[in-house]
């Protein structure tokens, strides 16, 4: 059981089960997305002055939550880059709606991103992520550490699974 200081935490599977009685219920996917991309980007707003802000997409639900925190900073003034790992013609569902409501330039994905930004949000993958990451992914966390930039993740740091920690 949870205290107010550490509240219990929803499995992964918990989490998606309370997504689908969401959308059962009638709220749909596009404004579950919009509301945790939004509470992403109030929180940020509401710990930091504005400041250069990357947002590193990945190409599920978790980068979705990222086009619309990416979104939200920029309307409200923040300078704002998104670098993206995939391909946009790839992306599908409100992921794909969200991408398309970003209004600058997608980057691709690079460790180099990070050499200009002030703070991080990291929406490249989700709690449910069960593989190592590898790759450009792994290249972009490393230099993220090496960097000690601040970085706000949405749901769990990508790499981390939600349910173990691991």
């Amino acid at each position: 059981m949870g205290t107010s200081e550490y509240p219990e935490l929803l499995t992964v599977d918990q989490m998606y089960a309370a997504d689908r009685a969401a959308v059962a219920a009638g709220i749909s996917a596009a404004q579950l997305m919009e509301a945790a991309g939004q509470a992403v980007a109030s929180e940020i707003r509401r710990h930091w002055a504005s400041r250069k802000v990357l947002v590193l997409c990945g190409p599920g639900n978790n980068g979705g939550d990222g086009f619309v925190v990416a979104r939200a900073l920029k309307e409200a003034g923040w300078p704002v880059t998104v670098g993206f790992l995939g391909e946009h013609d790839a992306l599908t569902g409100e992921a794909r709606l969200n991408a398309d409501l970003w209004p600058g330039p997608i980057e691709p994905l690079s460790p180099a991103l990070l050499d200009d930004a002030e703070l991080c949000v990291d929406a490249l993958f989700g709690a449910g992520l069960s593989r190592p990451l590898d790759g450009i992914v792994l290249e972009v966390v490393n230099r993220l550490g090496e960097l000690a930039l601040p970085c706000v993740a949405v749901d769990v740091p990508s790499g981390i699974h939600g349910d173990t920690g691991m």
